[in-house]
């Protein structure tokens, strides 16, 4: 009978419980809707021995309690990937594989190629329509029918352009089947237009966009720091713009581990700015003490994301939006904001060791 497990899509919402790493950027597709634009000609590859270090110290600390692994392709740099899957293990660590299945074209094989990894396990597989010219259908049914053998979770990463995926969908859910379909968790979202994917047909474009038209949202995906290929660790998972933007790169593994970019980060007041409330009230800020001019003004599909990347891409509007949450009633509401919005203590006390490796 399957475990019954809690979530670990939990620790996604909460500040470097979980952690992402770029394993790869070589994927044996090269799909149109790519947002990192990974492909079989990318050869850039983590150091393995230098990942291995730090996620020995990520255990020893214990805050991190979600791993995700994409690329590219994981099962690429499967010794990699069977180390990792021990250490998850070892350390009690929910491990999230995202995969394309390119591998399974049938279920013994798809069984054959997930190994010996053991522990807390999803398997994400991505199973949208642009992977099709490159990928049967079926590779789908037979991963997630393996997955489901070994008693991992599977989670299906359906990225959809609007008005134009019923009808795939609906054939994706005929092909899986009904088990498969209903035990399988749904991740159904638009397209990231980033990457190959800003040149789809249909994709939104820059255009002036007044402010009021942004979502005055927190920003949802600055829990998550992602660690790319060369060691740079971004604070969200938008990873083009990180390389653009200094501000969102939260240090360099090769020089020091995530337990001390973590701690830096937790008492920065314009990254915790952007997490409790959100780029469009910085941007009132801005507007307020006549400083709006240097923004753009240019987003595409009044996404927060080009409004968030316009502003702490001016390293004068980064130092002024410090200076002014630093002091005064904007830091006392940045201190309720996090207690009250996301249980959190503001200035941040030590992380505390919470888990130790299995003996």
């Amino acid at each position: 009978m399957p475990q019954i497990r809690p979530d670990p899509d939990r620790y996604f919402h909460l500040f470097h419980r979980s952690l992402g790493i770029h394993m790869t950027m070589q994927c044996p597709l090269e799909c149109a809707h790519c947002s990192v634009s990974s492909g079989p000609k990318r050869g850039e590859r983590v150091d393995s021995e230098l990942l291995l270090r730090r996620l020995e110290e990520i255990g020893r600390e214990g805050h991190v309690r979600r791993l995700s692994l994409s690329g590219g392709e994981p099962f690429l740099m499967r010794p990699l990937l069977r180390a990792i899957a021990a250490w998850a293990q070892r350390y009690g660590v929910a491990l999230y594989i995202n995969t394309a299945g390119h591998f399974a074209r049938s279920r013994e094989r798809a069984l054959d190629w997930l190994g010996d990894i053991e522990g807390e396990i999803t398997i994400a597989i991505s199973a949208d329509r642009y992977h099709l010219p490159f990928v049967d259908m079926a590779n789908i049914r037979h991963l997630a029918e393996a997955a489901f053998e070994r008693e991992f979770g599977v989670a299906l990463v359906i990225r959809v352009h609007e008005g134009e995926d019923d009808a795939f969908l609906a054939e994706l859910r005929e092909c899986l089947g009904e088990r498969v379909w209903r035990r399988a968790k749904l991740d159904i979202a638009p397209v990231v237009y980033a990457g190959r994917g800003a040149s789809l047909p249909g994709a939104p474009q820059a255009a002036e966009t007044p402010l009021e038209e942004i979502a005055d949202t927190p920003c949802q995906v600055a829990d998550q720091p992602v660690a790319d290929t060369d060691g740079k660790v971004y604070a969200c998972c938008n990873t083009e713009a990180g390389r653009r933007v200094p501000a969102l790169v939260l240090g360099d593994l090769v020089r020091e581990g995530l337990p001390e970019m973590t701690r830096r980060a937790d008492g920065d007041v314009l990254l915790q700015a952007i997490r409790t409330w959100g780029p469009r009230q910085l941007a009132r800020l801005l507007q307020a003490d006549g400083l709006a001019g240097r923004l753009t003004g240019r987003y595409r599909d009044r996404s927060i994301c080009n409004l968030c990347e316009d502003i702490l891409g001016d390293p004068a509007l980064n130092a002024h939006l410090r200076k002014r949450l630093k002091t005064g009633a904007l830091r006392d509401e940045l201190e309720a904001g996090r207690l009250l919005r996301r249980g959190e203590i503001f200035p941040p006390g030590p992380v505390r060791a919470e888990t130790e490796p299995a003996r």
